[in-house]
C-alpha cells in the first residue's frame, strides 16, 4: 500500500512551521478543490489497485424519477426498453436506487452531482441497497420478449456524478458484488461502469406534467360516465370522452385521447339525465369553489396526491400508457342537450397556457351510470387506464365530496 506522508509534501512548498498554520488543498480532476486543516490529516492513502471482473462503458441510460428524493438509474452496455431493462442477449445492466435531493424543476429532473454510496438505510445521499431496487443484471437471452439471466446483489459500492459546462453527465460506478460461493465462481465480483453524455429520464413525478403546445379539436368515439350526488348540495356528473381502444374489461390498449369533465347539476337521490344535465355550464375552481349548480370544475393536480382532477385533456401512447401531457382547462363554456335517449356536448374551452380545446359529440344516455346505486357488476364498462405493470383508473375521484364548505 502506497502512502505519502503529508509533511514531506509540505516541505516542498513551505517550511514545516509555516505549513503547520496552512490549509491543505486537494485539486480534483473535475475542477473541485477540497480543503483540509493540516493538523487533521495523517497521510494520503492511494489504496490498492483493484482488478475488475466486469468493466464496461454504458451506451444507454434510463433514470425513472418518482418525485421527491427517489431516482432509479440504470446503466447498460446495450439498448434498454422503455422501463429500463435489457433488450438483447449477453447484455449487462446496473440498476441503482438513488436517494438524492429533490429536483428543482419537476418537469426537468436531474440527479444532483456528488457521491452516492450503497447503504442499507433509505437515507439522503445513499444508494438504497435492497435487492429489489439495486442490483447487477446479466442478461443471458431473451425469452418471449423478456430478459432472462442473473440478478446479482451488491455488498458495497459508490457512484460519482459530475456534470460538464454543457450539462452532460460523467458517471463512474464501482461496486463489489455478493459472493454466492461454490458453483457461482463465474459471476463477477468487482464491477466498474462509466458513462458520459445526457441521461435519459423517465419523469414519473406525479406533480409533473406538460401543457398543450397547440389548439386541439377532440373527436371522441365513446363516453364513459357516472352520476353521484352530494345530498343537500348538488349532483355530480363525471364524464370521460375517449377515442382509444378498450379491451373486454374496459382497459385502454391503444394510443388516443381522453377528455374528462366534472359537471355540477341539481342534486337528486337518483340520476335523471333528461332533467339534470341539459343547459350551459361555466367554470369554477376545483379545490376552492364556489361549487354551484351550473358549474364545471377546472383542471388541476390534486395537492398531495399527484392525480389530475376536474376538466382536462390527456393523451395515451402506444399500448395504452398515459403520457405526461395535461391540458388542464382554465376557462370556457360547456353546453349539454338531451333528446331521444342521447346526450350531446358542445365544449369551447381554454387550457392552461392559452390553447383552445373544442369538442362536439353525441352519445347514448346509457353511457352514463348511477355510481351511487349501481352494483359492482355493472361497473365493468367504466373507463380505466392501462399501464405496463398495473392497471389504474383514469377516471378522476369525486374530489367535491372531500372538500365541501
Amino acid at each position: 500500500m502506497k502512502k505519502i506522508i503529508l509533511s514531506a509534501i509540505a516541505v516542498m512548498v513551505a517550511t514545516v512551521t509555516m505549513a503547520q498554520n496552512r490549509p491543505v488543498y486537494l485539486h480534483m480532476k473535475s475542477g473541485e478543490v477540497k480543503e483540509f486543516e493540516y493538523n487533521e490529516v495523517d497521510y494520503i492513502d492511494f489504496g490498492e489497485e483493484v482488478t475488475y471482473d466486469l468493466e464496461f462503458e454504458a451506451t444507454s441510460t434510463y433514470c425513472a424519477y418518482f418525485g421527491g428524493n427517489d431516482y432509479s438509474l440504470s446503466l447498460s452496455d446495450g439498448p434498454m426498453s422503455e422501463t429500463g431493462f435489457p433488450t438483447e442477449a449477453d447484455q449487462n445492466l446496473v440498476r441503482l436506487y438513488i436517494v438524492a435531493n429533490e429536483s428543482a424543476d419537476s418537469n426537468n429532473p436531474r440527479i444532483e452531482g456528488g457521491r452516492y454510496a450503497l447503504g442499507a438505510d433509505y437515507a439522503l445521499g445513499n444508494i438504497y441497497n435492497s435487492s429489489s431496487y439495486t442490483f447487477l443484471f446479466q442478461n443471458i437471452e431473451m425469452r418471449d420478449g423478456s430478459p432472462y439471466g442473473w440478478t446479482i446483489e451488491m455488498e458495497s459500492g459508490a457512484l460519482n456524478v459530475e456534470y460538464d459546462a454543457a450539462g452532460n453527465a460523467n458517471l463512474v460506478f464501482r461496486g463489489k458484488m455478493h459472493d454466492y460461493g461454490e458453483g457461482y465462481e463465474s459471476l463477477p465480483k468487482n464491477v466498474k461502469v462509466t458513462f458520459k453524455g445526457a441521461i435519459n429520464y423517465d419523469n414519473q413525478d406525479p406533480n409533473s406534467y406538460q401543457t398543450l403546445t397547440e389548439d386541439v379539436t377532440m373527436v371522441p368515439t365513446g363516453l364513459s360516465g357516472g352520476y353521484s350526488n352530494s345530498p343537500g348540495y348538488y349532483g355530480n356528473y363525471s364524464l370521460t370522452y375517449y377515442n382509444v381502444t378498450l379491451d373486454a374489461e374496459g382497459y385502454i390498449t391503444s394510443a388516443g385521447e381522453l377528455m374528462n369533465f366534472e359537471i355540477l347539476t341539481a342534486e337528486g337521490e337518483t340520476m335523471d339525465i333528461a332533467s339534470q344535465l341539459p343547459g350551459d355550464y361555466t367554470i369554477t375552481d376545483a379545490m376552492n369553489g364556489p361549487w354551484n349548480v351550473g358549474n364545471f370544475l377546472d383542471g388541476q393536480i390534486y395537492p398531495g396526491y399527484g392525480i389530475p382532477i376536474g376538466t382536462y385533456y390527456t393523451v395515451y401512447g402506444e399500448g395504452g400508457s398515459e403520457t405526461r401531457l395535461k391540458g388542464f382547462v382554465k376557462d370556457g363554456t360547456v353546453h349539454f342537450d338531451v333528446a331521444d335517449g342521447n346526450v350531446t356536448i358542445k365544449a369551447n374551452l381554454i387550457a392552461e397556457g392559452g390553447h383552445k380545446i373544442t369538442m362536439e359529440y353525441t352519445a347514448p344516455e346509457s353511457s352514463i351510470v348511477a355510481r351511487n346505486y349501481a352494483p359492482a357488476a355493472t361497473q365493468s364498462g367504466v373507463l380505466r387506464g392501462a399501464f405496463p405493470a398495473k392497471k389504474n383508473t383514469v377516471r378522476q375521484p369525486n374530489v367535491i365530496k372531500l372538500i365541501k364548505k
